[in-house]
């Protein structure tokens, strides 16, 4: 049976709404059901896997514990899984504004607005490293309308992370190696000998190698003010 959903224009609506099906009233359960797009596509549009991951949720100075999530990479959405009072599971799209930040294994996400309404970028971004600088990753996937034997519906491409650096309200994304290093030109060759002997590829770099040459950075950029 078809059910009819509020208008989600109307938060006045969405809260009411939510507080009747899901017995809530909390910031972060307010949302639309969420559809997931291109679903006979190869792959998915999440973050690292399409499993559902046991989260903590921080929204509007409160921690919301034991929450079912995926993060859509695609769309830059906060996706949970619920029950409501009749025990029927519910998947919903979060509002963006209702988010703080998320964490989940190792991974700790933080809405960039939220820390830094100054900066024209938005969405959700994986904390890195804090010093002197704050370092920030943004992961991405795109649907990719490549129909073939092999994809009949399309697939979605490899996860693409990108390295940032936010110093004060300015953020520059460092995709690559060389620009990571032009960024910190006066110490380019130290950095340069650090990854090397350090064995990190900066594309293909995991999150423990950035924390190690993000400390590195930070500690040798500190040391000469």
């Amino acid at each position: 049976m078809a059910q009819n959903y509020p208008d989600t224009t109307c938060k006045e609506n969405l809260r009411n709404y939510t507080e009747q099906v899901y017995g809530l009233d909390d910031y972060i359960f307010q949302g639309r059901k969420y559809r997931s797009r291109n679903v006979m596509a190869n792959g998915h549009p999440y973050f690292n896997d399409s499993k559902w991951r046991d989260a903590v949720i921080y929204s509007h100075g409160r921690d919301y514990s034991g929450i079912a999530i995926k993060y859509d990479i695609e769309l830059d959405m906060i996706i949970l899984q619920i029950s409501n009072a009749q025990g029927k599971t519910n998947i919903i799209s979060t509002e963006y504004a209702t988010i703080d930040s998320f964490v989940f294994d190792t991974h700790f996400f933080i809405n960039l607005h939220k820390i830094n309404n100054s900066i024209s970028e938005m969405g959700y971004y994986e904390k890195v490293f804090e010093g002197d600088l704050l370092y920030v990753v943004k992961h991405k996937k795109q649907f990719v309308k490549n129909y073939n034997s092999i994809n009949p519906y399309g697939l979605y491409s490899k996860q693409l992370s990108t390295l940032c650096i936010i110093y004060g309200n300015e953020m520059v994304m460092c995709p690559n190696r060389k620009l990571f290093l032009h960024y910190f030109n006066p110490y380019e060759k130290q950095i340069r000998s650090f990854i090397w002997q350090q064995h990190i590829r900066f594309r293909e770099a995991n999150k423990n190698d950035l924390i190690i040459l993000c400390r590195y950075v930070d500690e040798l950029t500190g040391m000469n003010k």
